[in-house]
């Protein structure tokens, strides 16, 4: 007799219609913490079920966001808890890759929040409400009786031409003085906790590996440095590609790999500091709003090109004057890249910098 378990078998899940519909976790979008890049990168990868990997190669694919901006919207995901890493060991003892989960129920809940305060106070009237009506405004009962009344304005003159012994006597104003109004004095800005916290933002911008050398507490040449770049108008995304960008092309990342920087704290100093370009929308050489060359960067690239080309061009006159083919024997040095560009200085052939910016490199690695 067959038996009734071996018939039926196992019976597994089809395709379902809510396969393409997707619930998410209401306080997720509520969270005030998150940018809506991050919430839009939450619900993308929502979309996918359970098992499937996905990239921030693929997620940029699927959007008009680069890699850069997507890799942010994780860091972000993940800095709240809705991003976890797993990351296995080898038998070896190596770690090996990291994998990642989403999840709309971190650890801190989001409902559970204290709700923000306004962090400016309301503005003040002109003339604030007392408890008590000032001596000079009191109030005064109405009396029609005709003795009273005389006797009340025979005083009254006497009363507010008398002194007020509790008070300094009143100084005439800049107002009184000159017929016109005064300007009234700036009120300081009001104070917010939105910079402490965009500063470590871009504190979590930094790359990985490097951010695992940094001091628990972070040294305030970092902060300042972070200061010093949002307050010449960049955002904390602005200055996560920049730091991206110096990072992987100014040499950083393979003198790391290398064992070559001892001095953490002054290579992620570099990566966030802002140029030494006097325009404020410089970035490394081109316009942040526009993307083209800086004209300022161009022209000082141009006076150092002069200026190192004047004492080889100097040397050159005599030799030329007493023979012709030595002069030709004159190389052309290919000019530095250092300085994030602007160098420009002439440097040996079998040289990737000149020597001045080797040893400002050196001295930030140190």
């Amino acid at each position: 007799m067959t038996d009734e378990t071996d018939r039926w078998g196992r019976v597994r899940r089809g395709n379902m219609a809510a396969d393409r519909f997707t619930q998410i976790r209401n306080a997720l979008f509520r969270d005030p913490r998150l940018s809506f890049k991050a919430k839009g990168v939450f619900g993308l990868i929502s979309t996918h079920r359970d098992g499937y990997g996905i990239t921030p190669d693929t997620i940029a694919a699927a959007s008009t966001d680069g890699v850069s901006a997507v890799k942010t919207a994780l860091r972000e995901l993940e800095r709240y808890g809705y991003l976890t890493r797993e990351r296995e060991r080898r038998p070896d003892g190596t770690l090996g890759t990291s994998t990642y989960f989403i999840t709309d129920q971190p650890e801190t809940d989001p409902e559970t929040l204290p709700e923000p305060q306004n962090p400016r106070s309301e503005p003040e009237g002109d003339y604030p409400p007392v408890d008590k009506p000032p001596v000079d405004n009191r109030l005064h009962k109405k009396n029609n009786n005709p003795k009273n009344t005389n006797e009340q304005n025979t005083s009254a003159p006497a009363a507010r031409s008398a002194p007020d012994g509790r008070r300094p006597p009143a100084v005439p104003s800049a107002r009184a003085r000159s017929g016109c109004a005064a300007p009234e004095p700036p009120h300081p800005p009001p104070r917010t906790t939105t910079r402490p916290r965009s500063v470590r933002w871009v504190v979590t911008a930094l790359p990985p590996q490097l951010r695992r050398t940094l001091p628990d507490r972070l040294p305030a040449s970092l902060t300042d440095a972070v200061t010093a770049a949002l307050e010449q108008g960049r955002t904390p995304d602005q200055l996560a590609a920049r730091i991206e960008r110096r990072w992987n092309h100014h040499g950083h990342a393979a003198r790391f790999h290398a064992g070559q920087i001892t001095r953490p704290v002054g290579v992620a100093v570099a990566l966030v500091r802002p140029g030494e370009c006097p325009d404020p929308r410089c970035e490394d050489g081109h316009n942040i709003d526009t993307g083209a060359a800086c004209p300022r960067c161009e022209e000082r690239r141009a006076d150092r090109r002069r200026a190192t080309d004047a004492p080889s061009t100097a040397a050159a006159v005599p030799r030329q004057r007493n023979s012709a083919p030595a002069a030709l024997t004159v190389a052309r040095y290919p000019e530095c890249p250092g300085n994030y560009g602007l160098c420009g200085r002439p440097m040996p052939v079998d040289s990737t910098l000149c020597p001045e910016c080797a040893t400002q490199q050196a001295r930030e690695a140190v």
